[in-house]
């Protein structure tokens, strides 16, 4: 699923059989993040305009019919962002407007925000770490990321560059990577002792959205201001 911010509509793509046609699904206003439940086949879009400021969720049923999903509140402005934790059936949506984290319980069609937290400073991406059972989100005022425990609704900081909007996470190799777009750097962590292990500096490049490959560790970069995508092997 591609979300498309100009039109309030998202692409279903079926990359199993790339000769299935797409086709798009009505959302809210102004989406951008979208996360998908591989198991359940439940997926989620955030709707970021202040007269949305909500999560549209749809169903195998509802994408085969190209209609509008369900819409749920996002207890935060400006939700630009969001993860799923399958086996417990939360998600957690990173609102930049007002700086606050809501997590929502994924079991039912609509999910439910069950719990609004303050902490990180306009967080921009959210990753979920599956071994651990976190959520990582990244601060991008704060200059941090959070740990986000959506079982019991805790936080817990741990500091990297400046600037940081965008986050990836190998649960293979334990590494976290966060984009720091205003000092043209890359922050690699250990979550086992959630410390930067290493700056990595890109200059005169204006970066984008992160993610690594799981075998290879490679991390890949979206390079705004060069138009490329720059591969990136990350330290073990």
């Amino acid at each position: 699923m591609v979300s498309n911010r100009g039109d309030n509509t998202a692409t279903v793509l079926d990359i199993a059989d790339p000769t299935q046609a797409s086709f798009t699904v009505s959302t809210g206003i102004e989406p951008i993040g979208v996360a998908i439940d591989q198991t359940t086949g439940l997926a989620l879009v955030t709707n970021s305009n202040t007269n949305s400021n909500s999560i549209t969720s749809f169903t195998a049923s509802i994408l085969a019919a190209g209609q509008l999903g369900a819409t749920s509140a996002s207890r935060g402005s400006g939700p630009v962002s969001l993860a799923i934790d399958t086996v417990n059936q939360r998600a957690v949506v990173a609102n930049a407007a007002s700086s606050t984290v809501t997590i929502l319980d994924t079991s039912q069609d609509s999910p439910v925000a069950i719990a609004s937290l303050s902490g990180p400073n306009q967080p921009t991406s959210v990753a979920f770490d599956p071994i651990n059972q976190v959520f990582i989100v990244t601060a991008s005022l704060g200059n941090a990321i959070f740990f986000v425990d959506a079982q019991n609704q805790q936080l817990t900081p741990a500091r990297v560059g400046i600037n940081p909007t965008a986050v990836a996470y190998n649960y293979l190799s334990s590494t976290i990577v966060t984009v720091n777009s205003i000092s043209s750097t890359i922050s690699v962590l250990d979550i086992t002792d959630a410390r930067v292990h290493a700056n990595m500096g890109l200059k005169a490049s204006q970066l984008g959205s992160i993610a690594i490959h799981p075998r290879t560790n490679i991390a890949a970069v979206v390079d705004q201001a060069n138009n490329r995508l720059l591969l990136i092997p990350m330290p073990n």
